[in-house]
């Protein structure tokens, strides 16, 4: 609990300041509860089309470590549950022909993923303020490539912005109203 000294004088505080504050906070709480329903929406969305939330939670887990940690994590795993005696890791049994395969995996769907991956990846870069040209680790010219540099500059011109007061940009589908073309009033 921090003592007196510490925190603000709060007699002085003005109403003003009071209300804005906490109407940037109720706003802000909004937006939190509408992000936690779209996301528990989307986990719903992907039950619904088979995928097995758990092994998600663990790939997104794995995803955010170091590729060492990782493999080390993975390892130590299944050291830990054959010392246990739960040899879960019989490939012959967890691979089989009726079992999920990637005949769905189509370059497109490889490629659409790179996409995404390396636009992440080029806004983390930005974001961080590291520089543009050595920093990208695509080859020039490639769609990978072109979409780092993409991530990037949104993760530069977000850099030092408090997060959730970016104004959001709509995807560029076509004219809109608000923009002055064809459709507006």
């Amino acid at each position: 609990m921090p003592n007196r000294t510490e925190t603000a004088d709060r007699t002085q505080l003005e109403p003003e300041i009071f209300l804005k504050r906490f109407r940037s906070i109720a706003d802000k709480a909004l937006e939190a509860e509408d992000a936690k329903a779209a996301w528990k929406s989307e986990v719903e969305a992907g039950k619904a089309s088979g995928v097995d939330i758990k092994a998600l939670k663990l790939v997104c887990k794995l995803r955010k470590m170091d590729t060492r940690d990782a493999q080390a994590m993975l390892r130590h795993t299944i050291l830990y549950l054959r010392w246990l005696g739960l040899n879960l890791l019989d490939q012959e049994e967890m691979f089989d022909s009726a079992g999920p395969s990637t005949t769905g995996l189509t370059e497109q769907v490889i490629a659409t993923h790179a996409a995404w991956e390396a636009e992440g990846q080029g806004y983390q870069a930005g974001k961080a303020g590291h520089p543009l040209d050595p920093t990208n680790p695509y080859t020039p010219g490639t769609e990978t490539y072109r979409c780092w540099v993409i991530g990037w500059y949104d993760g530069a011109d977000d850099k030092g912005t408090p997060p959730g007061t970016k104004d959001i940009k709509p995807k560029d589908d076509g004219p809109h109203p608000e923009d002055g073309g064809e459709d507006s009033p």
